[in-house]
């Protein structure tokens, strides 16, 4: 009785996206969004929201709160910029002054991986911002058509004519500044590094993020001492996101099933992957194992409904067909969502 739905869902465009919406879903998404209120609280990072405003208004607090925080004896181990400086802005004073913080030994910036054409390139942050620290990249990595973020590529080859350049996560770079261990534990326990990693998502920021105003203005120097401070867009309001920039979809969705809209900031994923290697939490993922798991698994499910067809023949046929048609409407259901539900829309900063 399924057969006709599934070519129907093949030959109806509306209905095309219901393959994807049991595609998109695994059972980690299941476990981290079943434990999503037992989230672990963040001790090392804190994150200051940048907020939506113009480049020369952003710069200018930027360098603010890093010439406030970054000249003490109470100044953070590590921090992190999630942005990019591409060009320079109308005031090239607050660009001269953005960029003289910026050469601290303890900022770790971000570039990002980009293709065209099948041909990889880099986007850098202008000479004039840059320093003599390693940049990571901050790409998100999904599988093929998949939209959830679940996995962090640790290192990346970049091949230009005959040279090869090998950049590293940018969560790898600030969990290497913030604790040299962590990284010897992460080539020990995750040694296929130029394959991806699963994120882990058990971190929340609720009780660890402040706007960059009230770092600015209220906040005291002794509550950055010693921690990774993430800078970049992070705003929320009733604890959901506010502007659809650097926004994506991760297993902590409301909405599992179906076309959802993005609901977690760059920066946070970014924070779970820093905070499950500097505390030693990754998670290890075997391609043969999962895979011989779900063979075993398949097989035991099909046994044990053979055994119940075999037992409960008439019982079985009549529930077999009540589930069948409950799936086609879930079905139906989930393809209109799908194709329906408006996107989230913002501004990009």
């Amino acid at each position: 009785i399924l057969g006709p739905v599934y070519w129907l869902t093949e030959q109806i465009d509306a209905l095309n996206p219901l393959k994807k919406v049991f595609k998109d879903i695994t059972f980690s998404d299941y476990y981290f969004n079943s434990n999503k209120e037992n989230r672990i609280k963040s001790k090392d990072i804190i994150i200051v929201d940048i907020g939506y405003e113009s480049k020369e208004i952003t710069r200018y607090k930027i360098q603010k709160l890093l010439k406030k925080i970054n000249h003490n004896k109470n100044k953070p181990k590590v921090i992190g910029l999630d942005m990019m400086f591409k060009k320079h802005s109308e005031n090239l004073e607050t660009d001269s002054l953005l960029a003289l913080e910026l050469k601290s030994d303890n900022i770790i910036m971000m570039n990002q991986i980009n293709s065209l054409n099948d041909k990889n390139f880099i986007k850098e942050n202008l000479d004039y911002f840059t320093n003599s620290n390693p940049v990571g990249f901050t790409n998100a990595w999904n599988e093929g058509d998949q939209h959830t973020v679940r996995y962090f590529k640790q290192k990346f080859n970049f091949k230009y004519g005959n040279i090869d350049t090998i950049y590293n996560h940018f969560a790898i770079e600030i969990a290497r500044k913030f604790d040299e261990s962590s990284i010897k534990y992460l080539k020990e326990n995750m040694p296929s590094d130029d394959n991806y990693s699963i994120i882990n998502y058990s971190y929340n920021f609720y009780n660890s993020r402040c706007s960059i105003d009230n770092a600015i203005n209220f906040l005291s120097d002794s509550i950055f001492e010693g921690k990774i401070v993430l800078i970049g867009i992070n705003t929320h309001q009733n604890n959901k996101p506010v502007y659809a920039e650097d926004l994506y979809h991760s297993p902590l969705n409301d909405t599992p099933l179906g076309k959802s809209k993005p609901d977690i900031y760059g920066i946070e994923i970014l924070g779970n992957i820093i905070n499950s290697i500097i505390d030693k939490k990754l998670i290890q993922h075997n391609y043969y194992r999962d895979t011989a798991i779900q063979v075993f698994l398949g097989l035991l499910f099909y046994f044990i409904l053979l055994f119940v067809l075999t037992k409960f023949k008439n019982q079985f046929i009549v529930s077999r067909f009540i589930l069948q048609i409950l799936l086609i409407f879930v079905c139906i259901y989930l393809s209109i969502k799908q194709y329906f539900i408006v996107d989230h829309e913002g501004h990009y900063f």
